[in-house]
């Protein structure tokens, strides 16, 4: 059977809304499929960037410059005990309430960060003192570069702040979590407990959520962002949210360019006194804006190309 393809553009990608330019989406729904795709992008010369929810994700404001892959949603869940193994293209929030229904419970304080399983093991999302390399102990997936299985187990550690053992070039099919069993009823009125709370305290507008990891825990980046007078900053649709000074949203409701963004990271950037690691991904690579020369040593069909290399460069985002 055919790969599903699509033609979209990236503001439709994202939650942000960012970049005016379009590329092939491919839609696998077997891990042989995934392989066809990796195979695909090297036929053209191209990066391959796997997508999830695009809740940390700048666009692009070119046509064609990768091909992008959208795991499938569904989570196939595998469960032993406490023990469950589902695809890391679910998203995060629905299965934790999914398992909840189940009797198995303990992630609550970490449910209402946006995104698909694999994103949050990607990055070591957090949030209200509990990590999620917490409750791993296995992770599945393939090498982008070498179509070659990549496999962790919870003994082989490489855990820090919002950062995993997950190398840039491997995409994440399968994870296996430890959780605990749970009353439903109790376990469900946590869950939305911390719904209710995210909406109170995160800015309701189109967004990306945070822009830069907290320097150190006593120093929220937020804080920093304030004090320099980052609130408010706008390039039009996007604006630093008045609620949160590490948030950009996007005010206007409609799509705007990616460029508009990165000059916005680069002034809120360029204005605090402490030095800042973005936490958004860059359109053309699977990896955060700030490690971006790290992976330059990559093969060129997970490059960026020359000319986008050197925007990024002269914008002062690596």
């Amino acid at each position: 059977m055919a790969i599903t393809c699509k033609s979209q553009f990236w503001h439709q990608l994202n939650t942000l809304h960012s970049g005016m330019g379009k590329l092939q989406v491919l839609l696998p729904d077997t891990y042989d499929e995934l392989q066809e795709c990796i195979s695909q992008a090297k036929s053209q010369g191209k990066a391959l960037l796997i997508i999830g929810n695009g809740s940390n994700l700048v666009g692009s404001d070119e046509d064609d410059i990768c091909i992008a892959v959208k795991l499938p949603a569904l989570p196939e869940l595998q469960i032993d005990g406490t023990t469950v193994s589902c695809n890391c293209g679910v998203q995060g929030t629905s299965l934790f309430w999914k398992l909840a229904e189940l009797g198995i419970g303990g992630a609550a304080a970490i449910s209402g960060i946006p995104g698909t399983l694999g994103g949050l093991l990607k990055m070591n999302a957090g949030a209200n003192g509990m990590e999620i390399c917490e409750i791993v102990a296995e992770m599945q997936g393939i090498e982008l570069d070498s179509s070659k299985p990549w496999h962790w187990t919870r003994e082989q550690g490489g855990w820090a702040y919002r950062q995993s053992p997950v190398p840039g070039n491997v995409c994440l099919t399968r994870a296996t979590l430890t959780l605990q069993t749970c009353i439903p009823e109790q376990e469900l009125n946590a869950l939305k407990q911390e719904s209710e709370r995210r909406k109170r305290v995160t800015p309701s507008w189109w967004s990306a959520g945070s822009i830069f990891r907290n320097p150190a825990p006593d120093m929220p980046a937020g804080r920093l962002l304030e004090e320099a007078g980052c609130k408010g900053l706008e390039q039009p649709p996007f604006q630093v949210s008045m609620q949160h000074a590490n948030w950009i949203v996007n005010s206007q409701r409609q799509p705007g360019s990616a460029a508009a963004v990165l000059k916005l990271i680069k002034e809120m950037r360029s204005r605090c006194p402490v030095p800042l690691q973005c936490e958004l991904v860059n359109a053309k690579l699977s990896e955060p804006l700030a490690s971006q020369r790290k992976r330059l040593a990559m093969p060129i069909v997970l490059q960026l190309p020359q000319a986008i290399n050197k925007f990024y460069k002269d914008n002062g985002i690596i």
